[in-house]
């Protein structure tokens, strides 16, 4: 997860749209939450009100999060995340360790974890680091395929051969 620059909360077009999921006083309250310095205290971890109000802050920073890893200075800072190999390498072998990019099955938070998309083979994985609790609407269904718009050159070529089962150098009937 990036750190969502505190100019882009700050301006209202970034968060359009949002506000009608929250209600209009609570939305500030998280809001405030999100742009305050100062850190939780151990009294306010003990006050469920204070709990409650930190989860829905929470799925408003990965709301605005989404928003803000599609805007140019967001996609920069995901490229240097995926150059450096932060979201792992595919686990199947024809990948030939592909990088991967994070990846939400759903817009709405709550709904499952981050996954992670292979864009060789085009497949979702579960993160091999079982310890990632992020949701996945932070990164939102459609990051990897407008980040790889975004940076074309970094779509892998295709394999032109597929896996080819055989036994004993034979090969097998294809299903049909």
């Amino acid at each position: 997860v990036l750190e969502v620059e505190e100019d882009f909360i700050k301006d209202s077009f970034n968060l359009y749209g949002i506000k009608q999921k929250f209600d209009s006083e609570r939305y500030r309250e998280c809001l405030e939450l999100i742009l305050s310095p100062y850190m939780p205290t151990e009294q306010d971890l003990q006050d469920e009100g204070f709990l409650e109000l930190n989860q829905e802050a929470s799925d408003l920073y990965g709301m605005i999060h989404s928003r803000f890893i599609l805007c140019p200075r967001g996609m920069a800072l995901m490229y240097q995340k995926y150059i450096s190999g932060h979201f792992g390498a595919c686990p199947r072998v024809l990948c030939e360790k592909q990088l991967l990019l994070p990846v939400g099955m759903s817009d709405e938070p709550r709904t499952s974890r981050v996954k992670v998309f292979c864009p060789k083979c085009e497949e979702v994985y579960v993160p091999r680091d079982k310890s990632l609790n992020i949701d996945g609407s932070f990164f939102a269904t459609s990051f990897p395929h407008m980040f790889l718009k975004a940076y074309h050159e970094l779509i892998p070529r295709k394999r032109k051969q597929a896996y080819q089962p055989k036994i004993f150098g034979f090969k097998l009937y294809k299903k049909q």
